[in-house]
């Protein structure tokens, strides 16, 4: 059993093990329902699309090949990951899943790293499997089956 994602759920990014680490404060951009609630908060149905922000870094185990650093440049655009619902058993009125806790999706974004040129530029990119998961449900009222 797992609580139902609702609105001021928290979200996680993160790598896959042993690949490195992320810096990010993601957020999701998609609204709760506004007619199914939990601890009076909006559910969340389908799925949420989770903001990945600019200026996000990864630090890459190990680095890249010919980069300088194991650290990326900052990325200059947001990128966007869904993540989607599996509570089979809590459905909205058009049938589709809640979102509950540890829900999570993935995607690939490209990252950026400096070269060991002299000086280094920004030429070395690197697709990097970046997981967003639902860690904490928001609310403590209501768990899917």
């Amino acid at each position: 059993m797992s609580m139902l994602a609702v609105q001021g759920c928290t979200v996680e990014a993160s790598l896959e093990t042993g690949k490195g680490s992320i810096t990010t404060s993601p957020q999701i951009t998609t609204s709760p329902s506004s007619d199914n609630f939990a601890d009076n908060k909006g559910i969340y149905f389908d799925k949420v699309s989770v903001m990945i922000p600019s200026g996000t870094t990864v630090t890459l185990t190990p680095p890249p090949a010919g980069a300088s650093s194991p650290t990326s440049i900052p990325t200059v655009a947001p990128s966007t990951i869904d993540i989607k619902g599996t509570a089979d058993n809590i459905l909205d009125s058009s049938d589709k899943k809640a979102l509950q806790q540890d829900d999570e999706g993935s995607d690939t974004i490209t990252f950026t790293f400096l070269d060991t040129a002299s000086p280094p530029t920004p030429s070395i990119t690197q697709g990097v499997k970046v997981i967003v998961k639902i860690t904490d449900a928001g609310q403590t009222v209501v768990e899917a089956l």
